[in-house]
């Protein structure tokens, strides 16, 4: 069944009654995920762009306990910022990004690829916001002397620009790890995506940290990504994997990743730069 054969039918010309055209590569029959928008127009939500900035932060001040296991209750980090409704981090505004103008949308298809067999998983089709778009946006801190420890003075008000620095750490950390993987399951496959990850090491050791960060957000982000994984003992981060996540290799782990597969051309979802203006 198509769309396209029904208005036909029914004496409609689709192509003048279409809200907008999207390019993409071939045909696609499959449904399509679309993008959040605000009056038509993308928007990346200030709540993913938080929550990937607070991984960062609780990875920067997470201290091992050794190479025990435990299990602790409650939100993630408020051993550190604060139960949930009292966080600290609650003195950091993170707002939505201004909705990107002009077109901006691509369609792209997401692919699980296995690192070692080099097979991939049927394609998700998604909405996406092309590589290369510019928006803005405004992380904000109001925490006044007193209200915080010394310890968060990122928090303090105007004090914005030093949580750059604590973001391109934790992401330098995780980009080492994620090459680590790729140069041990090396192929022709992944040339494309070691050769992006080599640039963006080299870009992120380079960067000023009073000016710009790099950042990981959205869907098909790794295991690295979305945890403070990089922060545990070999020992400890073993137990984790084993616990949750049944019959895998912890020497590969995570094996199979989310990339972007057009044409001949492969691409790593999520990757964002913030810049101070």
């Amino acid at each position: 069944y198509k769309l396209k054969g029904f208005l036909e039918e029914v004496g409609l010309d689709f192509k003048k009654h279409s809200l907008k055209k999207i390019p993409v590569a071939g045909e696609v029959r499959e449904q399509i995920q679309l993008h959040i928008k605000s009056g038509n127009q993308p928007y990346i939500p200030g709540s993913s762009l938080k929550g990937a900035i607070r991984t960062a932060l609780v990875s920067f001040f997470f201290e091992s306990e050794g190479d025990k296991l435990i299990k602790k209750k409650g939100y993630i980090g408020e051993d550190i910022f604060g139960r949930y409704g009292n966080d600290i981090l609650k003195y950091m505004l993170v707002s939505d990004t201004m909705p990107f103008q002009g077109d901006v949308l691509r369609i792209a298809r997401f692919y699980k690829l296995n690192l070692e067999s080099k097979k991939s998983t049927i394609p998700v089709i998604k909405e996406v916001i092309a590589q290369g778009s510019v928006s803005t946006f405004t992380i904000k801190t109001i925490a006044k002397k007193g209200e915080v420890e010394d310890k968060f003075s990122f928090l303090y008000e105007g004090n914005e620009e030093s949580l750059l620095g604590i973001i391109n750490t934790y992401s330098q950390k995780n980009i080492e790890i994620e090459l680590e993987q790729l140069q041990k399951h090396r192929g022709n496959q992944l040339k494309d995506i070691e050769e992006f990850y080599i640039n963006l090491l080299d870009t992120v050791i380079k960067a000023d940290h009073s000016k710009e960060a790099y950042l990981r957000i959205g869907s098909g982000k790794t295991f690295y990504d979305n945890t403070i994984a990089q922060k545990l003992s070999k020992h400890l981060l073993c137990q984790v994997i084993r616990r949750n996540y049944n019959k895998v290799d912890v020497n590969s782990f995570p094996i199979t990743w989310t990339i972007i597969i057009e044409g001949f051309c492969i691409e790593v979802p999520g990757w964002i730069r913030i810049s101070k203006e």
